[in-house]
């Protein structure tokens, strides 16, 4: 079995087992990499047989492992990005509807002064009146205004 060894999954390098007999374990082996730079090795196993399915496993896992998480990444990528179409399509939405809150205020608040303006001249008819039919001999300017306006002149 241990003549299949694959190579390694980082840097292609050449595995090979590594026996060991120890005090508290007894005997045990992992395979490593031979190549200085790379450092990647199996776990210490109770077999050469052992360490080698985990190492030619891992390669196959690793694949298998890349191709789920490019293939949950598109997913993930392809969820964001309506996420995203939403976000804006809310945004313009709500955009939308604040201009119209914005002229619904404007046309309020528009309503709103030429009632006040109304009420001042309403007032001010009301004053006029009063002025008109009262005592004129106060000589108010008002008065004469109204009386001017009216065509009620100075006989």
């Amino acid at each position: 079995m241990t003549d299949d060894l694959k190579r390694c999954p980082f840097c292609g390098g050449e595995p090979k087992v590594f026996y060991h007999d120890t005090k508290w374990f007894g005997p045990t082996c992992h395979i490593e990499c031979l190549d200085d730079n790379c450092g990647c090795g199996t776990c210490h196993h109770e077999s050469a047989e052992i360490a080698a399915t985990v190492w030619n496993r891992r390669i196959e896992a690793q694949a298998v492992e890349i191709e789920e998480l490019k293939s949950w990444k598109a997913a993930e990528d392809a969820h964001h990005h309506k996420l995203r179409a939403e976000i804006e399509t809310l945004k313009t939405m709500i955009f939308a509807t604040g201009e119209a809150a914005a002229v619904n205020l404007r046309t309020a608040m528009e309503r709103a002064l030429e009632i006040e303006r109304l009420r001042e001249a309403l007032t001010q008819i009301a004053r006029l009146r009063t002025d008109l039919s009262g005592d004129f001999s106060l000589g108010s300017h008002q008065s004469d205004i109204a009386r001017a306006a009216l065509g009620e002149g100075n006989d």
